[in-house]
């Protein structure tokens, strides 16, 4: 037909509009092939976890509330993650909402606090809290970070009935062990192998201290050995403690450093007696690669034993690359920021804790874990 037009324009028109046609239709049809495959597809949403959380209940698997107190942002996620991971339900106590998980469907409440009370460790805060809890509320108390650790330690109240306190380290061992000059002195004390370690008060007792170099200087109660520059010289560490703002009120700690590639453990302790643990490298891609190591895990049992220990760690040390010596670099007896790596390879410290808090049986060790996990900057 198009052929048989009079005139080439017209034809030229003709042909052009009717492959446009067939185009479109093609399209239509396929975007309409689209639409109905993706309206097959179950998407997770609120009412679906929520359904999930009332089934597990009524099947006698108690979807269980923690209300987690944090002022730390990362550890304060971590712990919502591991909530939500557990398929608990969570309320969360902390000085900034403003964050993704905030909007998860399993966080009902949050409790704004001021960060300077909880840093004075006021007293009287906690309870003020509580006062906002509907009656009847029962949950596990977790604090995630060292300010609302001590915040618990401070409080004088006794805890509300229905309120049960996740495994915590007295205040007394929860000193010893975050505090790096206390942890090295008990180090010593039980033959554990560490850096050569001073506390120093002034730049003169440097020259009584038995240092190899390179050398670091960080405070007593800093967190992480990051941004801590590697030190020559007895020249450069005096410079560097001198600019610390060293002082008898404000002591340094100086510690031979430990060339070798780093490894950690993070458990769960039963008054002494590792119940879950995992032990992790970091990866240079941000991945977590966990391994089976009996030498790290009798080292830190060791450790755990002897100081009584109950609740979690992380604990920080390092394989001198000379001779694969192990040492003890520093313990952070609290949950950690790269908690979400345990989390994810199905090893959640704080669903662990809590069944321990409430005397619920659970598989006594948890097996060790061996793997690599990526980072999942995701939420449920």
């Amino acid at each position: 037909i198009f052929l048989t037009l009079p005139f080439e324009p017209w034809r030229v028109f003709a042909v052009s509009a009717f492959g446009a046609i067939g185009i479109a239709v093609l399209m239509l049809s396929a975007l309409i092939r689209t639409v109905r495959a993706f309206g097959d597809i179950k998407r997770p949403s609120c009412t679906d976890i929520r359904t999930i959380l009332r089934a597990r209940r009524d099947d006698g698997q108690t979807a269980k509330r923690v209300l987690i107190v944090s002022t730390l942002p990362p550890f304060t996620r971590n712990l919502v993650w591991a909530a939500g991971h557990a398929g608990m339900r969570c309320d969360v106590v902390t000085d900034s909402a403003h964050a993704s998980w905030s909007k998860l469907a399993h966080v009902d409440r949050i409790i704004r606090v001021p960060i300077e009370r909880v840093a004075a460790c006021d007293s009287t805060l906690l309870a003020e809290v509580f006062a906002q809890l509907p009656k009847g509320y029962s949950a596990v108390l977790a604090p995630g970070d060292t300010r609302c650790t001590r915040l618990i330690h401070c409080m004088t109240a006794p805890l509300p009935s229905g309120i049960v306190l996740f495994p915590q380290p007295d205040a007394n061992a929860f000193e010893r062990l975050y505090d790096k000059g206390t942890f090295a002195a008990a180090l010593a004390e039980l033959g554990l192998p560490h850096p050569r370690t001073h506390v120093v008060r002034s730049i003169g007792e440097l020259d009584a201290c038995a240092l190899s170099y390179p050398a670091i200087a960080k405070p007593v109660n800093s967190e992480g050995s990051f941004g801590f520059p590697l030190l020559e010289t007895r020249e450069d560490l005096g410079k560097q403690i001198e600019a610390m703002g060293l002082s008898a009120d404000t002591p340094v700690l100086v510690q031979s450093h430990i060339t070798g590639d780093d490894i950690d453990m993070s458990l769960l302790a039963d008054r002494g007696r590792i119940v879950a643990w995992t032990i992790q490298q970091r990866l240079s891609d941000e991945s977590m690669r966990f391994v089976e190591r009996p030498d790290v895990f009798d080292a830190c049992a060791r450790l755990v034993a002897a100081t009584d220990y109950h609740g979690v760690m992380h604990v920080d040390l390092r394989i001198d690359s000379r001779d694969d010596v192990l040492y003890f670099i520093e313990a952070n007896p609290r949950f950690w920021g790269s908690l979400c790596y345990s989390t994810w390879a199905d090893v959640n410290f704080l669903s662990l804790g809590m069944k321990l808090a409430l005397g619920e049986e659970f598989r006594v060790p948890v097996r060790a874990i061996t793997g690599v996990y990526p980072y999942l900057a995701v939420t449920r």
